[in-house]
């Protein structure tokens, strides 16, 4: 549920981890099936950090011990935190090798506590740690080796390519690091097949094998059975002398096709599939003459959502760029020059640009790896080659030391060896290490086929008919561990539950809705992890599914549930101690199975939605306000859909609510875009597992675009299908849980930043627990006994420990399961108590940092919309924020009656502050610069396309230091993430750039100061609505990132306003940042330079969710800047003032009639 998810992760004050934002990368089936991820669980961290037993005087040495062996570690890498009067201490030296480190601190004066802080840099790498190899039995000449679950069973297995016993080999996993005795599958007499491959190509949810067979010319197709067997091979003609294959959906029908390299006769074959196992007749495309190509992989290299081929031309170093065209169709290829004799090719986005970038094995007698970096647009700078092993002929791309950035691993066919270099980030990669493997080493592979969260190698060794296991040893990873459960009684047949603070006390509490006993049970949380005896609270008939949220607009949580067989949904206001008047029911479709609340119309008022399994639609119910609802209008979902479940989230980035359904029947999820009026455009369908009885929405691959998650009943698993941000979804993958899977949420239960699925698993009374590796990839499933029938699941921070725990609903034991998180994850700080020496050795007298300098006090101004009952425009207006009451008045864009965002400086020098407004979302990007005494407009213009109407943020400062204060436009919601500065003498453009991905649609907020005392300005950045809350600072030197974080949990969608400045005087800068809208009104407070949290409040009722926007002035002109905020849609124009640290409220005023249900922006 939208408002839910959003305040329970944030209640849980959850740390996230920062990590780099990338763009959506569309890669061929082959880098997806198996999942050798980018990221892994098994990140540095630090184990403990131990201060000195003893109060020290002047100098400390604190122990820092991590999870594995490091590199990198330097002073920059921590800070001191002090208390009382300690001063001057000085991180002097840090020594060290390995896992433990110890960071020395001298010049230490004053009594008090010096506390030693990890600042999670990116400079501490994990050095590669594998073990000794295994082997396993393959067939004869092994050349090729893929990954996958063939049997359904949750464990990766071995498929090889057996060129000297035409066969492919199946070795099932046992989960543990070892395989069972191959079995072997024949791909036809005389084929050699060379290159294996896995994927569903008949669409029933098995993994099938296709292999390259160049003495048969043909691709061998052996469907998979579900169990580890497969069905006879069919062959289909590819072109002579084929050596590789891949899958990938190249003409958008949802299809897997085949696409080979064919060595003899320069060619790609491409061979559409039909979806049920078949393919049509090979067409052609030239690699080039001369080019005799060797390896083929597939990706979106020139970013048009279309799927591209490359190949590796063993004879002609070079590797073919073959751009598609969405239908099946390829340009003529570009050739781009590698080393000697490539024989293996992959894609991955190896300089964190968000670009991918080609790496090539070459089999040369040097033996080396190319990267070339891509351009976004199809084309790749000159490559760089790094050292391999000898006679590399495979390639992979993974993260095996979990530092976020791709490594390069090679299969080195003549010493035997697999080499590993490390990725440093930016597209360079350092000196090798190698590792032994077995004889005539052809292939490699990755991926975790012992469950721990590390990458493991595998490689195909031809000579001895073999493989090798190299397991991951590279430190512990951050697991999820759960206490066993606590059980709570219920009503009868619980079915569904969430939670949320119903009694205002600060602590979660259950509700639960309960099927046969035709109730909601209200379970008041003590704080602990316990919970108080349920009070029962009557609904309609069969009640199904149950959210929370204030639907009458008086900031006390209310329930509402779906009930199945009374045709209704039930509206239990809360009277805010935990208790609820009586239902009052509001008709819906017809047999509704699931509900959730949103504003769909963007009037500020929650609305209902429900799912309704029997009338094939989902209902929506207008709110009014006052928590009565209009008559239900309903949207089909498909005859025979039989949705049991809706989500909404904002999946086209265009700043309107969708819907999204979970289709029983048809074994698909629909999108129904919003309009944005309460609307929805027809469905569009995308396929999921068997089944779906549950879905969610969050960004699980780290590119800011909400994906899908379905629960699927009967193929016993999730599905993740990736957003393109367009309102469309990628094939999907899918993920084994428990049996009976009935529901399905997201939340990062183990810390690493990265979202975690969770199920409840009816069948199986079980939840599942599948940890994100942050690219859309899970690691296998790690079970928790819940009650009998667990049919519904919760997340939230029940015990005040800041870590997520589990709730479920279980159906048949009649009681609710409480798992507490019990993850095994120290602290990052330390305290050592200070004490001053009787003769303290005198230190050098250090030289000041540099503090920010006090600003000329602004104009507090609001920009406010006309109330809805009048025609009037939108105003930009000065308070005197001591008796609330305006100074003065504009109207910066006659007729315009949307948002305003406002800022002020003075622009002419003549010490009187001009206003600066920027038309909102609904206008175009105009911007305009108002003489504060009389309101006139003195210049305006538009920042961006004058079409574009989704408005422009604003910020002012000198960013050229001319003297002259210039503006910052930032494009609202609807556009890109582009940022531009315009020089405020002539309004000419200075510069621009995209804070986030460039086709990212949510828009950005912005703010500016020179926060790092270098003379030039720096700039922060919010993501707009549509992605997740990312917030990064940039230097302005150099545009670099210099820190980034999520202000709120990575599943929240509505945006996040940002400013920044020296709050409470205390000669620092911090950032504020503001929930956008559908969020509660948080606040946070932040260091600009480490993300780390300072402060967090709510601004106004803790379940309002217009959001709050924010800035930073001294609004009670006492020379000390102040957080000022404003309340969004549904809050009325209120405006507050906090000071800081305290948060004391200073003042609060409505800047015009309080019923005006527009919000207000402030500066």
């Amino acid at each position: 549920m939208f408002l839910n998810v959003f305040k329970n992760l944030f209640t849980s004050k959850t740390a996230l981890k920062k990590g780099i934002r990338r763009r959506l990368q569309l890669l061929g089936l082959e880098e997806r099936v198996v999942p050798a991820v980018p990221f892994s669980p098994a990140f540095p961290h630090a184990l403990s950090i131990n201060a000195p037993g003893s109060a020290v005087t002047n100098s400390a040495a604190f122990t820092v011990t991590f999870n594995q062996s490091v590199t990198g570690v330097d002073a920059a890498d921590f800070n001191l935190v002090a208390t009382g009067t300690v001063a001057n201490g000085t991180i002097s030296s840090v020594t060290g090798s390995g896992a433990t480190y110890t960071v020395n601190v001298t010049g230490i004066t004053g009594s008090g506590s010096l506390g030693l802080n990890l600042v999670d840099l990116p400079t501490i790498t994990a050095l590669p740690s594998f073990a000794a190899q295994a082997t396993f039995a393959a067939g004869t000449g092994p050349q090729s080796v893929a990954l996958g679950d063939v049997n359904g069973d949750g464990e990766l297995d071995m498929v090889t390519a057996n060129t000297g016993s035409n066969s492919a080999s199946v070795l099932l996993g046992n989960g543990n690091g070892t395989f069972k005795s191959s079995a072997s599958f024949s791909t036809g007499a005389s084929t050699f097949p060379t290159s294996v491959t896995l994927g569903d190509v008949n669409g029933d949810g098995k993994l099938d094998i296709v292999t390259a067979n160049p003495g048969g010319s043909n691709t061998s197709v052996l469907l998979g059975n579900g169990d580890g067997t497969f069905a006879a091979q069919t062959t289909f003609s590819a072109g002579s002398g084929i050596q590789s294959v891949v899958l990938g959906d190249v003409n958008g029908d949802g299809a897997l096709d085949i696409i080979t390299a064919n060595q003899n006769v320069h060619t790609t074959s491409v061979l559409l599939g039909n979806g049920n196992g078949t393919f049509k007749s090979q067409s052609t495309f030239s690699t080039g003459a001369s080019t005799f190509p060797g390896g083929v992989t597939l990706g979106d290299v020139n970013g048009d959502g279309r799927l591209d081929i490359i190949t590796a031309n063993t004879f002609n170093n070079s590797t073919s760029v073959l751009l598609g065209n969405g239908n099946g169709t390829f340009q003529s290829q570009a050739i781009f020059a590698t080393g000697s004799n490539p024989k293996s090719v992959k894609l991955g986005d190896v300089n964190s640009d968000g670009i991918l970038d080609i790496v090539t094995a070459n089999a040369g007698v040097s033996g080396s790896v190319s990267v070339l970096l891509g351009n976004g647009n199809g084309t790749f700078q000159t490559q760089a080659t790094f050292v391999t092993g000898s006679t590399p002929y495979s390639v992979a791309l993974g993260d095996v030391n979990g530092d976020g950035r791709l490594d390069i691993i090679t299969a080195n066919n003549n010493p035997n060896t697999a080499s590993v270099l490390l990725g440093n980030g930016n597209g360079t990669f350092g000196p090798k290490t190698d590792f032994t493997t077995s004889r005539s080493t052809f292939s490699v592979a990755l991926g975790d086929v012992n469950g721990d969260g590390r990458l493991d190698i595998i490689t195909a060794n031809y000579t001895y008919g073999n493989t090798s296991v190299l397991l991951g040893t590279g430190g512990s990873a951050i697991t999820a561990t759960f206490s066993p459960q606590q059980t709570f009684a219920t009503g009868l047949s619980p079915s569904s539950v969430t939670l949320g603070d119903v009694n205002t006390d600060g602590i979660l509490d259950i509700v639960i809705a309960n099927n046969n006993s035709n109730n909601v049970s209200v379970l008041l949380g003590i704080g602990n992890g316990t919970f108080g005896i349920a009070v029962n609270y009557a609904t309609g008939t069969h009640p199904l599914s149950v959210t929370l949220g204030d639907v009458n607009r008086d900031g006390i949580l209310d329930i509402i549930t779906a009930n199945q067989n009374s045709i209704n949904a039930s509206v239990l206001l809360g009277n805010g101690d935990g208790t609820f008047g009586t239902a009052v029911n509001y008709t819906t479709g017809n047999g509704p199975t699931s509900i959730t609340l949103g504003d769909v119309n963007r009037d500020g008022i929650l609305d209902i939605i429900t799912a309704n399994g029997t009338s094939n639609n989902a209902s929506v119910l207008l709110g009014i306000g006052d928590g009565t609802f209009g008559v239900n209008t309903n949207f089909g979902t498909g005859t025979g859909s039989n949705p049991s479940s809706v989500t909404l989230g904002d999946v086209n980035g265009d700043g309107k609510l969708d819907i999204i359904t979970a289709n029983y029947g048809s074994n698909n999820a629909s999108v129904l875009l919003g309009n944005g009026n309460g609307t929805f455009l027809p469905k569009t369908d995308f396929v999921t597992g068997s089944n779906p009885r549950s879905v969610t929405l969050g960004d699980v691959n780290g590119d800011g675009r909400l994906d899908i998650i379905t629960a699927n009943l009967i193929s016993n698993n999730a599905s993740v299908l990736l957003g393109n941000g367009n309102g469309t979804f990628q094939t999907q993958a899918t993920f084994p849980t428990g049996s009976v899977p009935l529901s399905v949420t997201l939340g990062d239960v183990n810390g690493d930043g990265k979202l975690d699925i969770i199920t409840a698993n009816k069948g199986s009374a079980t939840s599942s627990v599948l940890l994100g590796n942050g690219d859309g990839t899970f690691a296998a499933q790690a079970t928790f006994a819940t009650g009998t029938g667990p049919q519904s699941v919760a997340l939230g921070e029940v015990n005040g420990d800041g870590r997520l725990d589990i709730i479920s609903a279980n159906f048949y034991s009649n009681n609710a399961s409480v798992l507490l998180n019990s993850i095994a994850f120290t602290g990052q700080t330390a305290t050592v108590a200070a004490a001053p020496t009787p003769t303290p050795t005198p230190t050098p007298t250090p030289t000041p940092t540099p503090t920010p300098t006090p600003s000329p006090t602004a104009p507090l101004i609001t920009g406010t919309p006309p109330p809805p009952s009048t025609n009037g425009a939108s105003t930009v207006n000065l308070y005197n924020s001591a008796t609330g009451q305006p100074t003065g008045t504009a109207v910066p864009f006659p007729g315009y009656e949307g948002p305003v965002k406002v800022a002020s400086g003075d622009f002419n020098n003549d010490g009187v502050a001009e206003l600066v407004a920027g038309a909102g979302f609904g206008g175009g990007p105009a911007i305009a610069i108002l003489d504060s005494q009389t309101g006139e407009v003195m210049e305006s213009f538009f920042a961006f396309d004058p079409a574009f109407t989704g408005g422009v943020f604003v910020a002012v400062q000198d960013t050229n230091g001319d003297g002259i204060l210039d503006i910052i436009a930032a494009a609202g919601p609807g556009g890109g993430p582009e940022v531009r500065i315009f020089n405020g003498a002539n309004l000419n453009l200075l510069r621009s750039f995209y804070a986030y991905a460039e086709d990212f649609s949510g828009g950005v907020s912005v703010a500016s100061v020179d926060f790092n005392n270098d003379g030039i300005l720096d700039l922060i950045t919010g993501a707009g609505p549509g992605g997740a809350p990312h917030v990064k600072v940039y230097d302005g030197a150099t545009n670099a990132i210099i820190s980034q974080w999520y202000a709120y949990p990575v599943t929240f969608t509505g945006g996040v306003f940002v400013a920044i400045g020296d709050i409470g005087n205390d000669g620092t800068f911090e950032v504020v940042t503001g929930a956008g809208q559908g969020g509660a009104p948080v606040v946070a407070v932040w260091d600009p330079f480490t993300g780390a949290l300072l402060a967090e409040f709510y601004a106004y009722a803790e379940d309002f969710t217009g959001g709050v926007r924010v800035a930073i002035n001294d609004g009670n002109g006492d020379g000390v800047a102040d957080i000022i905020t404003g309340a969004g849609p549904g809050g009325g124009p209120h405006v507050k003032a906090f000071n800081f640290p305290d948060l004391d409220i200073l003042f609060q005023f409505y800047s015009g009639e309080e019923s005006n249900p527009g919000g207000v922006f402030v500066s």
